[in-house]
């Protein structure tokens, strides 16, 4: 078997500074997953949170009740109850793994019972991949040996369909994982994303399973997450719209930097949802309690001078983790 360290055809690892180019970039790690082919039918209570994977047909020829690749939501049950439908076909529902570097598997499995970078990160990871109708299968530990984070990721591959591992690899322990995991009869691509204003990443496959490594660093492994790591989720789940629009905001007060991301509350939102938000920037020192009061994050593109009176990209929380 063979290490590769993949050069995307689209040049991912390339600075992002332009909503398009992050779209670019967004489309390529989501094609990284494949979604769930199975289609488990299951009665309509049991189906909540959960994707269809055939439509819904109204009664009498009248059309498509829901399309395939709808998350189901408590709002949609009475519409189907009203057609007389009792049984759907969903996808399986998407198991992931959460691998933290530096930390023993028998204390990782325990929980964050410490306020470790690592564990605060865990615990946000953890919530957010449940709250996009995602379940985390495994959450275990690995030292920085090559070789103990092979044994993790293998073990892994029988349990998950994608790992999230918090803590990135440097080339020589990369090196000793990719030999480590040859000797298990697996195959492992890995590519640095260098850092960027959403946070740097770590992209890889262990034969066909996702890894995607995020910082120890609270507000950037979120943003990567929100960012890159949630519109892959939602592809691999078989939604239909996978990578949700952006909003746009106008701040009050400044933004230091151009493209620069941050965490922003909403204080005024002007007419219908596709209007631009004014925002206010979550002045908080630590990035746990920013996190916990914002609306979501915000980047300012270098290209945003297109859009009118909005200078930054709004990414809201309750459309980007649901």
């Amino acid at each position: 078997m063979r290490h590769r360290t993949t050069s995307s055809p689209s040049d991912i690892a390339s600075h992002v500074a332009t909503l398009s180019r992050l779209v670019e970039v967004q489309r390529a790690i989501a094609s990284r997953g494949r979604p769930i082919e199975s289609a488990s039918p299951i009665s309509l209570r049991h189906g909540v949170g959960r994707v269809l994977a055939r439509p819904l047909w109204r009664s009498h020829g009248r059309g498509v009740l829901l399309a395939a690749g709808t998350p189901l939501r408590a709002r949609h049950v009475p519409l189907i109850v009203q057609e007389g439908l009792e049984t759907i076909h969903v996808h399986d529902e998407l198991r992931v793994g959460l691998l933290t570097l530096g930390e023993p598997a028998n204390d990782a499995a325990r929980g964050p019972r410490r306020a470790t970078p690592a564990a605060l990160v865990g615990a946000l990871l953890r919530g957010s991949v449940e709250q996009l109708g995602a379940t985390i299968a495994v959450e275990t530990g690995a030292s920085d040996c090559g070789h103990a984070i092979a044994d993790a990721l293998a073990s892994l591959r029988a349990h998950c369909e994608l790992v999230i591992v918090i803590g990135f690899t440097g080339p020589a322990r990369a090196a000793e994982l990719a030999a480590a995991l040859a000797q298990r009869g697996l195959d492992w691509t890995s590519q640095d994303l260098p850092a960027r204003p959403l946070g740097a990443l770590q992209l890889g496959h262990c034969a066909a399973m996702p890894v995607v490594a995020l910082s120890p660093d609270l507000g950037a492994a979120f943003a990567s997450f929100l960012a890159f790591v949630s519109p892959l989720i939602r592809r691999m789940q078989g939604r239909h719209q996978w990578l949700p629009d952006v909003d746009f905001g106008q701040l009050q007060g400044p933004m230091p930097h151009r493209n620069a991301w941050g965490f922003f509350c909403v204080t005024e939102a002007r007419g219908d949802t596709l209007s631009t938000q004014r925002l206010q920037h979550c002045k908080r020192r630590d990035a746990v309690t920013a996190i916990a009061e914002a609306s979501g994050l915000a980047w300012r593109p270098l290209d945003l001078s297109l859009h009118g009176e909005a200078n930054v990209a709004f990414y809201p929380f309750h459309r980007w983790l649901r």
